[in-house]
């Protein structure tokens, strides 16, 4: 799991997938309602915090 997150290929890859710049549902120009984006937008800041967490995780496993 860490190795997908470290390599940048998985979900949150840069600009790959659906958060990716420019590409997928959430590019600059979002489809649905309003509400629907800002809830979108909670998750994504959710999974951000988590992809935080393992790349702390990841930095204390090197640590030691």
């Amino acid at each position: 799991m860490h190795g997908i997150w470290v390599l940048g290929i998985g979900y949150w890859g840069l600009g790959t997938g659906d958060w990716g710049l420019g590409t997928g549902d959430y590019s600059l120009q979002p489809r649905g309602s309003l509400t629907e984006f800002k809830d979108s937008l909670m998750e994504f800041r959710g999974s951000l915090m988590e992809f935080k967490d393992s790349l702390m995780e990841f930095k204390r496993f090197f640590n030691n």
